[in-house]
């Protein structure tokens, strides 16, 4: 065929199905109240004529920074991180993608455009695309933990071929701020455990009074054992993480089985450098069922592992491979800043909806002095969900 009847075939099909008007537009907020903390996105809903004059409905998401003087610098901070991964990370990202020939489907949302004057991001809206998220009371089952992991190897093996090339380094990013910024790290992390250790003292009974006097931990303390899971040495495998793999940055596309297929990370606020472990280990104790973790940590480990190493060969990488006995060091190197997390937050991030949790402007207006509450420590079943990982966090680091 001629080669020009081809590109005009081509421009008159895109024509056709790009937006040439936008009749009306209506907003509306995306995610109940307790599902997003540091933003507020909206779903933009919209009436639209295309190229070829029919009428139809499209839908986007629109991302911004809102909030009081206190979780606006928190925000601002984290939005100028997503902002680069959007415009500028991912499209490398993809440019690999297509290089190498992976019909895979992306692992994140469509970038539409960012207004400068509302720091705005304009993405696309997933749900119409038909992503959902898991219900974040309930938690990640087997089945979606397994696609999680695979699609977080990719995302890591991907991130580490751009590195090895020179498109991205890692002195483009800072480190995670809740492991290395002090006052996140006091105000809210420490400020979790201890509305955790005051409601075991007053709710829980006389037999978890001896656990809690242990966890009366210094502040300084803590911090510093926070911030020693971002310190990596140069022999040790590390990429570009995501930062927050909890179950509502995970949404999932499921086929006609009702199986999930395929996911889109969202919320890339904390991307940072570190061991790609610091992403599993955040993953494994926010997003999976306590239980399921606990059942299957070496197990999820090895599958995360044997996934890595497919990718990185995938991608032609050509730097040294890490090693599964390395992982396992990395991973025992940041576990305290995965069970931290669990034991801090998990119990306000899986609160029933209506439940008293956290309210982020008082925490950062106080510095954690008020801001954190105690009533989804009392919920049914809460000790059955932390107990076990309590005791563990405990014995291994404040035994003594």
């Amino acid at each position: 065929m001629d080669q020009k009847v081809l590109e005009i075939a081509l421009k008159r099909s895109i024509k056709d199905q790009a937006i040439a008007r936008v009749i009306e537009a209506e907003s509306e907020s995306a995610l109940p109240k307790g599902e997003n903390y540091l933003s507020t996105i909206l779903r933009i809903r919209m009436k639209v004529v295309l190229g070829n004059g029919r009428v139809t409905m499209r839908n986007l998401i629109v991302k911004r920074g809102d909030g009081s003087d206190n979780v606006a610098v928190l925000m601002n901070e984290a939005f100028k991180v997503e902002l680069k991964m959007y415009s500028s990370i991912f499209r490398q990202m993809e440019y690999l993608i297509e290089d190498v020939g992976d019909y895979e489907e992306p692992l994140w949302c469509k970038f539409i455009h960012y207004d400068s004057k509302s720091s705005s991001l304009i993405l696309e809206d997933l749900k119409a695309a038909g992503f959902s998220l898991v219900q974040r009371q309930v938690g990640i089952d087997m089945e979606h933990g397994q696609l999680a992991l695979r699609s977080l190897a990719r995302y890591h093996a991907i991130g580490k071929v751009l590195e090895e090339r020179g498109i991205i380094s890692k002195d483009d990013f800072d480190t995670h701020p809740l492991m290395t910024n002090s006052r996140y790290v006091q105000t809210l992390s420490y400020s979790g455990l201890k509305t955790l250790r005051l409601a075991m003292v007053q709710h829980w009974g006389p037999e978890w009074a001896s656990l809690a006097s242990k966890l009366d931990i210094p502040s300084d303390v803590f911090y510093e054992k926070v911030k020693s899971c971002s310190v990596y040495t140069d022999e040790e495998f590390v990429c570009l993480n995501h930062g927050d793999c909890w179950t509502n940055n995970i949404m999932f596309k499921y086929n006609w089985q009702g199986k999930p297929h395929s996911l889109r990370f969202v919320d890339f606020q904390f991307s940072n450098y570190n061991t790609p472990c610091a992403d599993v280990s955040n993953f494994l104790y926010m997003s999976l069922q306590p239980k399921l973790r606990r059942k299957n940590y070496k197990l999820f480990l090895e599958y995360y592992f044997e996934a890595l190493i497919k990718y990185l060969d995938i991608y032609g990488f050509k730097g040294t491979r890490p090693t599964l006995k390395g992982l396992e060091a990395a991973m025992e190197r940041v576990s305290f800043f995965g069970i931290c997390l669990f034991v801090c937050w998990y119990a306000s991030l899986t609160a029933k909806e209506g439940t008293a949790t956290f309210d982020l402007d008082t925490l950062l207006k106080t510095s954690g002095s008020e801001g954190f509450h105690s009533d989804m420590y009392l919920e049914d079943g809460i000790i059955e969900k932390l107990g076990d990982d309590l005791i563990d966090f405990v014995e291994k680091y404040f035994s003594s």
